[in-house]
């Protein structure tokens, strides 16, 4: 009897025993066990830990420009006569462009993130200006003549931000706050300019001595403009939210505003004798014209991407 209770007591104390941990599914991240008081721990729901993860993911959407505290005025090739181009100006504008980007999300804590933004946009703008009593010489003589010039401008940029963002709700509203550096790609005018003075036309190289022949009152110029700074600095600042779309990928709209922070105009001096580019932004040496340094934008973004959650 006592050799049966020898083998026994082991398989007993076997079988009473809790069963091993590796069996059971793993706890969720949001359920831990916590101390209640000395010498009791329970299981309750406690925060998800935000660390060992970061989002990856990308964006596309649309930005919204104004343009504001102009005039500047610019001028462009001249379909009828190439040693005379074509002089308008605009003032305030706004237009609508594309968005595409990339955006790395490293949360820090659960209230805190930093966010990292590559990007491709356009900010554009639509501009519509009569300009009135400016002296034109005809066969006549001098005249104050008056046009109206229709501008599509388009902006290129190569976009970096760095925002900090801050969780107002958890997976869900959040605000961005921070720097966002834009490097120039390149710019596009269209202009339709249109003579609004009679008697008064666009002269062409065919008819030097007769350029009431024509009777042409309207011309189109396209092309890049010169004179814009090649780098800007905006502060960006918006809210975003997040959509669970399934266990490791998100739904995620964003607004944001950059307001610029550097100029926008970088306009060279060219003296009477000097070759001029084929479109440009004026000096202060072109009489009636003026090239205004506090001529800027400010540009909504409105965007909608997704977010992959990955393992560190």
């Amino acid at each position: 009897m006592k050799l049966l209770t020898a083998l026994m007591l082991p398989l007993l104390v076997i079988a009473l025993a809790p069963v091993d941990a590796a069996a059971d599914p793993p706890l969720r991240d949001e359920y831990r066990i916590t101390t209640l008081f000395p010498g009791g721990d329970v299981l309750r729901p406690g925060p998800k830990s935000e660390d060992g993860h970061f989002y990856l993911g990308f964006d596309l959407g649309l930005t919204y420009s104004t343009f504001q505290d102009g005039p500047v005025s610019f001028y462009s090739p001249n379909p009828y006569f190439e040693q005379f181009p074509l002089e308008s100006t605009v003032h305030d504008g706004s237009g609508v462009g594309y968005y595409i980007g990339l955006t790395a999300d490293i949360p820090i804590n659960e209230t805190f993130g930093i966010v990292g933004k590559l990007n491709y946009h356009a900010r554009n703008g639509s501009f519509d200006r009569t300009t009135d009593s400016i002296p034109v010489v005809t066969p006549q003589g001098e005249v104050l003549a008056a046009w109206r010039d229709e501008v599509d401008w388009a902006f290129n940029y190569v976009g970096v931000d760095l925002l900090l963002r801050v969780q107002l709700v958890e997976e869900s509203l959040y605000l961005l706050l921070g720097p966002s550096l834009g490097f120039l790609t390149g710019n596009n005018a269209n202009l339709t300019q249109t003579i609004l003075t009679d008697g008064v036309f666009y002269q062409e190289e065919a008819f030097p001595q007769d350029p009431l022949v024509n009777q042409l009152t309207e011309a189109n110029s396209d092309g890049e403009v010169e004179g814009f700074s090649s780098t800007r600095v905006d502060i960006k600042f918006g809210l975003g939210s997040w959509f669970h779309l399934s266990d490791n990928l998100y739904l995620v709209p964003e607004a944001m505003v950059a307001f610029p922070l550097t100029q926008f105009t970088d306009v060279q001096s060219y003296g009477p004798n000097e070759d001029l580019p084929d479109a440009a932004l004026f000096d202060r040496q072109i009489p009636f014209i003026i090239e205004n340094e506090d001529f800027n934008m400010l540009t909504f973004f409105f965007t909608v991407g997704l977010r992959w959650q990955l393992d560190m």
